[in-house]
Parts: structure tokens; C-alpha cells; sequence
């Protein structure tokens, strides 16, 4: 297979996995396709919701570009000059840029495009300006480097000789759905052995895209550095994102088109593609500085990809790992949810490990939501988006909003951070519920309390677990508590989730509250029932505690109901 002979350019050629709203089937699309029709579509449709995520933010990273230099007519900013291939420079109004003016402008972009139901045709303009920069094959291949510029970056010992070519990945590696290395054989692998290093080049576009997004750590190339080069897993593997998710794939990506970022200074957008070459590239992730614009940060490269096409039918792929930017405080993500580091007293994006597979989103309802009016820990900046187009009047207060988390988990190994699982997970809800202004009777306080009280009944199940465990010598009674709390979830998750969708800010809280609780109350009862109905002799019997007590399933529950009961009578806030 002879590269001079391929030709594949995401801009013309099909690569997007949607599916369609009115079939239902799942169709293939061009970059300038999804933009042309973006309402006529449910979603993106990939082999992996984390792959559907990489390439939404991906899609994203163009829009916002777009968008922060044009508005909806295509006419630059005012602050801007327009340039050739619709790029642009700051003009002598630049400088001038203080106060809300240019937020205001910008801002205007977005509610008519919304309104309009569409995206306008700047952005097409844009890719057919530019579709050289998107093309597989060509001088500068897309989110890859030439073979020259790979051995300029790496180290010595890594480069590519004749003789020598160290620093291979397979493609079965770069499937993520397989993530299978020579050392690391993948037990469930959705190819047959044959196949596994097999990949049309519209799969190899989408999973290049999430590669490079969720990367590992198993390469043993590198790129050189006066300093020692921690290579990056991928900054999507790192920060446990989350989005908003919308009734159709325009309305999803309008809601998460992020046009004023966290600070007050306007940014010009960057995309990975629009750098001078790859060394300027590489030299600003040497610094470890994090992107100040979304589009570069969207579009950050954890690896130097190199792809030899000659030598046979099934392409040789070089990987170099590339170093990750100071993560620290780096809001101008708009994904990431937020933990307090304690040894800098900033914060750190908060990455999920294999520990919390069991713990749903509402769970986490302090994450994503203000909690009271003195909670200042820091809200993915996503969700301040949607306040903000909310205090616009861009969304209308009753509008029912879904954060949807995408997380793809690594097995935990530092040296391979190899994937795992994967956690798809949703928390809806009403916009004035989420965003509520009222001091006394403020809803986000109370559904935390709600969300405590919940989470406490489900320890109470768990030391039900252990009790029973050791009343009947099971092996391991922790794991047996485990299961029984993971089933309490796995009956409540649905309809607490219910619950708080149908939750107004018109509601009478203590009213709402009690609904909940005596949901809940029968919920336990059929739990009790199911565990009773499976007693033994033994259980009835029971055993004698240290003290000479006897100590029975009956006892056992008794206890748990005592418990049960102060949670759900007590009274509200």
C-alpha cells in the first residue's frame, strides 16, 4: 500500500459516527456534513462513548475557533482583522478589549445560533479554507508528524533507521476497545485474533482522535527535554468529564460550546492544527504552561504519532510520548470536575479509579452543583456555562438540563494505565432547581441533605451485610456487605434520578422531601422482605456475642430498622 496513492481528508471524506433521528440508523458523515445538518441527528454514535466524547470535543474545538473570531454572517470581531484561510489578528481595538463589550458581542454569536437551529456557513467556509490542515496523508498529517520531524524530536536512541525502529505501537493498541500491547493480551476483545490489527481508515481517524486523548502510559518512546519527561496519559483520562447533554447533536453541541471561558481577558483561539509546525507545538508543551484557550486544550496531543504506510498493507505506527501540562488550577477546562489540592491549596482535576465503579453521579451531587451559599469549591467550568446562559435568558429557567459523565477508567498501574471500564452516567434536572437564588428555602442544600440521609441508609445496609456475614461464617463477610449495598443502589438509582427531574422551584421542599423518603421506606421493605425470605434454621438460632447475648437475623434487622427509622423520620432542615 503506496501513500502517494491514499487520499483521506476528514473535511470531504466520511469518518463521524451519528445516529440519525428519524431512521434510527447509524450513518457516516463528513466534517462538513455534521455541521451542515447537525439537527437532523440524535448523537454521535462511535464504537465507544468515550471515543464519542474525544471526537465531540474534537467537533467542539472547531466551533469554538470559528466562533471566537466570526460572528454568525462570518464577519470578524471587531477587534480582529481577518486574514487568508480565515485566520485572524488583533487590530488596534484589541487592546482596548475591557469590560463586558466583547462579551456581549460574542455572546450575541451564540443566542442566534441557537435561535436559528443551525450552525452558519462561516464554519464550513472555515474547513474548505483549511481542509489541508485535516488531511491523513498529507504534508502535515492530521495529529500526526512526518518521519523526519518524529527522529528530530526524539530522543537519540528512539530515532528510525534502517536498521533499527524502536517505539512501535499496533493498531490494536490504538484500538481502544482492545488496548492490547505485545506484553498485555486483552481478554475480551470484541475481534477475533486475525482481525485485531485491522482498522478502516475512518475507524483509524476516530480512534486516533481518542487516542491521543487517552493515551496510557505503556510507550517507550519519547520526545527530548532538558527536563526528565513524564509522559502524559492523555489529559481526557486524567480529569472525570463532564458534559451537557441535549435533545439532539446541534443542541449538544450548543450547550457545550463554551464561548467565554473563566477569565476575564479575551484569548485567541489555537487549535493543535493551526500551530506554525510541529516544533512550535512541541516547544509549548515543554513548558508545561496550560493552554489559556479552549480549542488548544481540546485538541492537546499526548503523543507524536508517526505512520508508515510502505512497507505493507497494514500501516506501522510510531508513538513518542509527549510531557502534560501543569494541571494545577487549570479552569480553563470546561469539563473537568475539581478537588482541593491539599499540598498547594489550589486545585487538581479529580480523576476516578476502579474503587468507585459502584458510585452513581447523584452521589456526587457537591461536584457539580453549589450545595449552599457559602460553597466555594470549584464547579466544572461547564456548568457555569449553563448559569450563564441561563442569566441571559438564552435558556429558559424551567428547561430540563442532563450533565452526562463519560469516564474511562485505567486498571490502575502507573507504568501502563491500560483501560478498564468504562462509566457513563447522567444527573438531570431543573434549571432553576440547579441554579436556585432563593436563601431559605434554597433546593441544591436540600437535596444534598436528601442525597446524605440516602447514602446513609446504604452504610446501614452494609453493616446489615457484615452482621449477616458473620452470623452465617460466610467467607468474607465485608464482600457480602458489599453486594448487599451495591443491590440497594442498583433499586434506588432509578427512581431517586426520577425524583429529581421532577423537582421545581415552585415545589414545597418538605412536601418533595417526604415523597422521596416514603419511596424510599417501601423500597427497603421489599429489600427486608427479599433478604427474609431466604432464612435458614441457623439464622433463627443465631449465635452468642462476647457478652452471652443471643444475636439472631431478628435482632440483626431489628437493629438495622432503628437505624433505618432515624433517617427517614427525622425532621427536615
Amino acid at each position: 500500500m503506496v501513500m502517494s496513492k491514499m487520499k483521506f481528508n476528514l473535511v470531504e471524506d466520511p469518518w463521524i459516527k451519528v445516529l440519525d433521528k428519524k431512521t434510527t440508523e447509524i450513518k457516516k458523515l463528513t466534517l462538513i456534513e455534521v455541521f451542515t445538518n447537525t439537527s437532523r441527528y440524535s448523537r454521535l454514535s462511535g464504537e465507544m462513548s468515550s471515543q464519542d466524547l474525544a471526537v465531540m470535543r474534537f467537533l467542539l474545538a472547531i466551533l469554538t475557533t470559528v466562533y471566537l473570531r466570526f460572528d454568525m454572517d462570518g464577519n470578524a470581531y471587531p477587534w480582529l482583522d481577518k486574514k487568508e484561510n480565515f485566520f485572524v489578528e488583533p487590530n488596534k481595538e484589541f487592546e482596548k478589549l475591557r469590560g463586558n463589550k466583547w462579551k456581549k458581542d460574542i455572546l450575541l454569536t451564540w443566542k442566534k445560533l441557537y435561535d436559528q437551529g443551525q450552525f452558519s456557513d462561516v464554519v464550513v467556509q472555515y474547513l474548505k479554507e483549511n481542509k489541508e490542515l485535516f488531511d491523513i496523508f498529507g504534508s502535515n498529517p492530521f495529529y500526526q508528524v512526518t518521519k523526519e520531524e518524529y527522529n528530530k524530536l526524539v530522543e537519540d536512541k528512539k530515532r528510525l533507521t534502517d536498521k533499527k525502529q524502536p517505539g512501535s505501537v499496533s493498531l490494536k493498541q490504538i484500538n481502544r476497545r482492545i488496548s492490547e500491547s505485545g506484553n498485555s493480551q486483552a481478554i475480551f476483545s470484541p475481534r477475533t485474533e486475525s482481525t485485531k490489527n485491522e482498522l478502516s481508515l475512518d475507524e483509524l481517524v476516530r480512534w486516533l482522535i481518542m487516542y491521543q486523548n487517552y493515551a496510557g502510559t505503556t510507550d517507550k518512546s519519547k520526545i527530548k527535554d532538558k527536563e526528565k519527561v513524564s509522559v502524559s496519559a492523555g489529559w481526557l483520562y486524567k480529569i472525570n468529564p463532564v458534559y451537557l447533554d441535549g435533545n439532539d447533536l446541534f443542541e449538544t453541541l450548543m450547550l457545550n460550546l463554551v464561548l467565554l471561558g473563566n477569565d476575564k481577558d479575551f484569548y485567541l483561539p489555537k487549535p493543535m492544527w493551526e500551530w506554525k509546525n510541529v516544533e512550535e507545538y512541541v516547544d509549548s508543551l515543554r513548558t508545561r504552561i496550560c493552554p489559556k484557550n479552549i480549542p488548544e486544550i481540546y485538541t492537546n496531543l499526548s503523543r507524536l504519532i508517526y505512520i508508515d504506510w510502505n512497507d505493507s498493507k497494514h500501516p506501522k505506527i510510531y508513538s513518542a510520548g509527549l510531557p502534560m501540562f501543569n494541571a494545577l488550577n487549570a479552569f480553563i477546562e470546561p469539563m473537568a470536575t475539581w478537588k482541593i489540592d491539599k499540598k498547594s491549596g489550589g486545585y487538581l482535576p479529580i480523576r476516578r479509579g476502579l474503587n468507585t465503579l459502584g458510585k452513581e453521579m447523584w452521589q456526587n451531587f457537591g461536584l457539580y452543583v453549589k450545595i449552599n451559599q457559602n460553597d466555594s469549591d470549584h464547579k466544572p467550568e461547564i456548568v457555569k456555562w449553563a448559569n450563564e446562559l441561563k442569566r441571559n435568558g438564552f435558556l429558559e429557567r424551567d428547561e430540563i438540563l442532563s450533565m452526562k459523565m463519560v469516564d474511562l477508567i485505567d486498571d490502575g498501574n502507573a507504568s501502563s494505565q491500560m483501560p478498564a471500564a468504562e462509566i457513563v452516567d447522567d444527573l438531570t434536572l431543573n434549571l432553576d432547581v440547579i441554579f436556585d437564588d432563593s436563601d431559605k428555602f434554597y433546593w441544591p442544600e436540600r437535596i444534598e441533605q436528601v442525597i446524605q440521609d440516602t447514602q446513609a441508609i446504604g452504610n446501614d445496609i452494609y453493616y446489615l451485610g457484615k452482621d449477616i456475614g458473620n452470623l452465617r461464617k460466610v467467607a468474607n463477610p465485608q464482600e457480602y456487605a458489599d453486594k448487599l449495598r451495591e443491590n440497594f443502589y442498583l433499586r434506588i438509582n432509578i427512581p431517586f434520578k426520577k425524583w429529581l427531574t421532577s423537582l421545581s422551584i415552585e415545589d414545597d421542599r418538605d412536601e418533595k422531601i417526604i415523597v422521596w423518603r416514603t419511596k424510599l421506606e417501601k423500597i427497603i421493605e421489599e429489600y427486608e422482605g427479599n433478604i427474609l425470605s431466604n432464612i435458614s434454621k441457623k439464622d433463627i438460632i443465631g449465635i452468642k456475642d462476647g457478652d452471652g447475648n443471643i444475636i439472631n437475623i431478628f435482632t440483626e434487622f431489628n437493629k438495622f430498622k432503628n437505624k433505618v427509622y432515624k433517617h427517614l423520620k427525622k425532621e427536615a432542615l
